[in-house]
C-alpha cells in the first residue's frame, strides 16, 4: 500500500540511485538531463511516441525507446502532468548524445505523486516557467529550431526485428548509431545542407534526379513555393481523377458508381461534450447563442467533420460517384443539413447515405425545405428524442418532370417513370432493431422496414437498386434463431418508451419485415427493379459477422454488399463484398486494375483479405453492374466484370489536433510531418524483402513537411505515357514515392500492398501515367486558422446572450451544433 511507504526514505533511495546512474552515464559519455524537461505535447501510440519539447523541437521515436516507469502492477494510462500557466506539461528525462535523443523516460501519475518528483519538477530552475507554444514566444520571423536525427545503420537491423520489441535478456543492442559530428547524417544520406540564416527565406527545394527520379525533400523550414507545389500537384491529380470519372454513371455505362467512407468521426450517439476552448493558452468565455427552440454551440469536432466531408464530396464528384455510404452514428442532423446545402450549391449529384444519429433530448426535428430543422416537442416533430434515424441526402441525376410522391412512397403519375424526376430532399427512417449485445438504447419503431428510396424505380438511377440496413438490423435476416429474444427486448423497450401498443406480437413484426425483404431483394411483383445492392452502415467490432453474411447473400441471390464501418481500434473492415469475395481456391490470375493487381477495399478469401484496416481512414470507390451482379460461366467476352475497383483513397489530415484533459487550443495543434523514402538506394528499392528497412530508415530519419511532400510527389509523377516505358531511374523514383506514401499513410496497410504490387508489375500490368498508385490519396486541410478566428470573433462578442441572427458575418457559416436551450 502506498500509504504504508516511508516516503522520505524512498525519496532518498531514489536520489542515490539517480546519482549513481548519472555517474555511470557520465563515464560512458552519455548525458542525462539533470532536471526534468517539460514537453508541451505528448502522443503515445502502439508503435511510436511523439512529442514536442518546450523549445519547439519535435521528435518521433519508436515505442521501445520510451521508458515508462510505474508502481508494481499499475496499468499506465496517465503519465505525470504538471500545470504550467494555462497549459499542462509532462516532465521527462532524456538520454542524449551529440544533441540527439536516445531514450525518453516518463513516469506514471501515481508514481510521480508518491516519489515527490512532481514537486521537484515544479521547484526546479531548469523548467520553463511558461510552457506555451514556443512559436508564440519567439520573435517574429524567427525560425523554429529542428532536432538533429539519429542515423540508422543497416548492420544492426534484421528484417524480423523491424517491428518487434527489443530483445529480452542482457543489454539491449542499440539499433542505430549516433552521429559523432554535426552534418554526419546529411553526409551519409547525401542530403542538402541546412540553409544559412540569410537564405532561410528561400528555403530548400526537392532535388530532381535525371529522368524524373526524385530525391528526398529536406525537412525543416518550409520551402518557398510550397503553395505553388501543392497547387501544381492538385491540378495534376484532379486532371487524372476527372479522366477516370468522365464517363462514369449507370445511365452511360450500365455500372453504378458507389463509394464507401470509413472514418473516425466523433460518434453522433451520446450528446457531445464540448471542450473548454482556449485562445493562445487562455480560456475564453463565449456568449450563449439563441436560435429559436435550440441554442448553438461552436464545435471543433463538427468543424473537423465538415472539413473532411467537404474534401470527400469533392473527390466523389470528381470521380463521378453517384451514391456514397457513411458509417453509423457519423453525422448529426445539422451535419446532414450542411451536406445537402453544400452539394446543392456546388451542383454535386451525389446521393449520400449519411449514417445515423440518436436525437438529443429537449427538441425534435422536421424536414423543412428539404433539410432538417429543429422544432419544439409540442410542434408534432417527425423525429422525437431518443429515436435513432438513418438519413439519405438524395440528388436527382436524370431529367424529366417532377414526380408526385405520396406519403406511402408510391407515385400517382401516369407518365413513364424513367422520364420523370424525384424531389431532392433529405429522407429518413428510424433504426428498428438495436444491438442488444452492445446495450444500444433508442426508442423502438413498429413501422415496416423498407428501402428509403422506395419511390425510385428508374433503371437509369442507381438509387433504384439500393436497399439499406443499419448495423444490427442485419441479424434479423441472418436467421430466425434469435427472433424471440429480439421480440422480447422490443416489447420491453416499447413499454419503457410508452410506444403505442401493437395489435400483433413483436415477433410477427420481425416475420413481416423478413417477408418484405424477400420481395425487395428478389424483385417480386410491385418491387421492381430488384434491389441488388445492399448498403450496411455500421459501428461494430464484429466485422466478420457482416463479411460472412454478405458472402452468403451473394452466393444465394447475387446481392452485392457495401459494408461501411467506423474507423477505430477493433472496428474497421469496410469493403465491397460480391464477385470473388467467397473464392477459396486460390487467388487465381491477377486481373488488371488501377493498382497493378491488388484490390484494396474488395473482400477476398485469398492471402490479401482486402477489407480496410481497423484504424484506416479511407474512401473506396467501385463500379457495380447492378442489373447483372454475377459472372457468366463461362465469362462473356462482351460484358465486363460484375465489380470493378475504381479507386482506394486513404485520407490524412494536415494537422495533428487532440484535446488535452477536456481542453482545446490552437497552440496544441501541430502541422503534420511525414517520412520520405529516398530513391538513391537501388538495393533497398529492388528487393521487396528490404522494403521494411527502407521504411524503417525513413521512419527514424528527418520528416518532411506536407508542402515539401506535395512538391516531391509532383516531381515524381510529372510526365505522361505508360509505366511500361519508364526508365530505370523513373521506376526507382516511383517505387520510392510509393513507399513514402506507405510510410505517410501508416494507418492504411493497403498502401504497402499497393507499393509492392506497383514495384513488381509496373511493366507486367502497366498503367497510364501518372499511376493511380501514386495519385490516389488525399490530405485534408482542417483549416485550424479559420476555427481559431471564429473563436476569437466569438470571444469579442461582449453580450452574455445573443440571437443567431445577430452573429457577425465571420460566424455565420461556422460549425454550429444544435443543443437544448440552456437550462432545459
Amino acid at each position: 500500500m502506498a500509504s504504508a511507504l516511508d516516503l522520505v526514505g524512498l525519496r532518498e533511495a531514489i536520489g542515490l540511485a539517480r546519482g549513481a546512474l548519472q555517474a555511470v552515464q557520465k563515464a560512458a559519455g552519455v548525458v542525462l538531463a539533470e532536471n526534468p524537461t517539460p514537453l508541451s505535447s505528448l502522443v503515445l501510440s502502439d508503435q511510436h511516441v511523439e512529442f514536442v519539447t518546450a523549445v519547439g523541437r519535435r521528435y518521433r521515436l519508436p515505442w521501445w525507446r520510451c521508458n515508462l516507469i510505474s508502481t508494481a502492477g499499475e496499468r499506465i494510462d496517465r503519465v505525470e502532468t504538471i500545470p504550467e500557466g494555462d497549459r499542462l506539461v509532462h516532465p521527462c528525462s532524456m538520454l542524449e548524445s551529440s544533441d540527439s535523443i536516445l531514450v525518453v523516460q516518463l513516469i506514471s501519475e501515481s508514481l510521480g505523486k508518491i516519489t515527490g518528483l512532481e514537486d521537484a519538477a515544479v521547484e526546479s530552475e531548469g523548467v520553463v516557467s511558461q510552457a506555451t507554444n514556443s512559436a508564440i514566444q519567439r520573435p517574429e520571423r524567427e525560425e523554429r529550431s529542428e532536432p538533429k536525427p539519429v542515423a540508422s545503420t543497416n548492420n544492426d537491423i534484421e528484417l524480423a526485428d523491424l517491428n518487434s520489441a527489443a530483445p529480452v535478456g542482457g543489454l539491449d543492442p542499440l539499433p542505430m548509431e549516433v552521429p559523432k559530428v554535426a552534418g554526419a547524417f546529411e553526409a551519409a544520406h547525401k542530403l542538402p545542407s541546412q540553409p544559412s540564416e540569410q537564405d532561410a527565406g528561400s528555403g530548400p527545394h526537392p532535388m530532381t534526379a535525371p529522368d524524373g527520379a526524385g530525391s528526398a525533400p529536406f525537412a525543416g523550414k518550409a520551402a518557398t513555393g510550397a503553395t505553388d507545389g501543392q497547387a501544381a500537384w492538385r491540378i495534376r491529380r484532379d486532371r487524372a481523377w476527372r479522366a477516370r470519372g468522365a464517363e462514369a454513371g449507370l445511365a452511360r455505362t450500365g455500372y453504378g458508381r458507389v463509394a464507401i467512407l470509413q472514418y473516425d468521426f466523433l460518434l453522433s450517439y451520446d450528446p457531445e461534450k464540448f471542450p473548454n476552448y482556449g485562445i493562445n493558452g487562455k480560456t475564453g468565455k463565449h456568449p450563449r447563442i439563441e436560435a429559436g427552440v435550440v441554442d448553438w454551440k461552436l464545435s471543433f469536432a463538427e468543424h473537423r467533420r465538415r472539413q473532411v466531408l467537404a474534401a470527400v464530396l469533392e473527390t466523389c464528384n470528381t470521380f463521378g460517384v453517384e451514391a456514397l455510404v457513411m458509417p453509423e452514428y457519423s453525422a448529426w442532423p445539422e451535419t446532414i443539413t450542411w451536406m445537402a446545402t453544400h452539394c446543392r450549391e456546388r451542383s454535386y449529384k451525389i446521393s449520400i447515405w449519411a449514417g445515423t444519429f440518436r436525437q438529443q433530448n429537449g427538441f425534435g426535428l422536421v424536414v423543412r425545405d428539404g433539410v432538417y430543422a429543429p422544432v419544439g416537442l409540442d410542434q408534432s416533430p417527425q423525429i422525437s428524442p431518443m429515436e435513432a434515424h438513418l438519413s439519405v441526402v438524395f440528388s436527382e441525376t436524370q431529367p424529366g418532370n417532377l414526380l408526385t410522391v405520396l406519403s406511402t412512397g408510391e407515385v400517382k403519375d401516369e407518365g413513364p417513370i424513367f422520364q420523370q424526376k424525384l424531389p431532392e430532399k433529405v429522407r429518413h427512417r428510424p433504426k428498428k432493431y438495436p444491438s442488444i449485445g452492445m446495450f444500444e438504447e433508442f426508442k423502438p419503431s413498429a413501422g415496416a422496414l423498407a428501402p428509403l428510396m422506395v419511390a425510385s424505380r428508374s433503371l437509369t438511377r442507381v438509387e433504384s437498386f439500393i436497399n439499406e440496413l443499419v448495423c444490427s438490423e442485419l441479424f434479423v435476416f441472418n436467421g430466425p434463431l434469435n427472433w424471440r429474444n429480439v421480440a422480447d427486448h422490443l416489447a420491453t423497450s416499447a413499454a419503457k418508451y410508452k410506444v403505442a401498443a401493437l395489435e400483433k406480437d413483436w415477433l410477427d413484426v420481425l416475420v413481416d419485415d423478413a417477408k418484405n425483404a424477400a420481395h425487395v431483394f428478389s424483385g417480386a411483383e410491385g418491387h421492381k427493379p430488384r434491389r441488388s445492392l445492399l448498403f450496411v452502415t455500421c459501428a461494430t467490432s464484429r466485422d466478420a459477422d457482416y463479411h460472412y453474411f454478405a458472402q452468403s447473400a451473394y452466393l444465394a441471390s447475387g446481392i452485392v454488399t457495401a459494408f461501411c464501418n467506423w474507423s477505430a481500434p477493433g472496428f474497421g473492415g469496410s469493403c465491397f463484398i460480391g464477385a470473388g469475395g467467397w473464392e477459396t481456391r486460390g487467388d487465381g490470375v491477377v486481373a488488371p486494375n488501377p493498382y497493378h493487381g491488388v484490390t484494396p477495399g474488395f473482400l477476398s478469401n485469398g492471402a490479401d483479405r482486402g477489407a480496410l484496416a481497423p484504424t484506416g481512414n479511407a474512401l473506396i470507390i467501385a463500379d457495380i453492374r447492378l442489373e447483372k451482379t454475377v459472372d457468366d460461366k463461362p465469362r462473356s467476352q462482351t460484358l465486363g466484370a460484375p465489380m470493378r475497383l475504381v479507386a482506394h483513397v486513404p485520407i490524412l489530415e494536415d494537422m495533428d489536433c487532440k484535446e488535452v484533459e477536456g481542453r482545446w487550443d490552437k497552440t496544441w495543434c501541430h502541422k503534420r510531418q511525414v517520412p520520405w523514402v529516398a530513391a538513391d538506394n537501388a538495393e533497398l528499392l529492388h528487393d521487396p524483402k528490404l522494403y521494411k528497412i527502407a521504411l524503417h530508415k525513413a521512419a527514424i530519419g528527418e520528416r518532411v513537411s506536407l508542402d515539401a511532400f506535395f512538391a516531391a510527389m509532383e516531381k515524381v509523377v510529372a510526365g505522361a505515357g505508360s509505366s511500361l516505358n519508364m526508365t530505370a531511374k523513373q521506376a526507382d523514383a516511383a517505387v520510392a514515392a510509393a513507399l513514402s506514401l506507405t510510410a505517410a499513410f501508416d494507418r492504411s496497410p493497403a498502401m504497402g500492398r499497393r507499393a509492392a504490387a506497383m514495384a513488381k508489375n509496373l511493366r507486367l500490368l502497366p498503367e497510364t501515367l501518372p499511376c493511380p498508385a501514386l495519385v490516389d490519396w488525399l490530405v485534408v486541410d482542417l483549416d485550424i486558422e479559420l476555427f481559431h478566428r471564429q473563436l476569437v470573433a466569438l470571444q469579442e462578442v461582449r453580450k452574455k446572450s445573443i440571437t443567431a441572427s445577430e452573429l457577425p458575418a465571420a460566424l455565420k457559416g461556422a460549425a454550429w451544433r444544435w443543443v437544448p436551450r440552456d437550462g432545459e
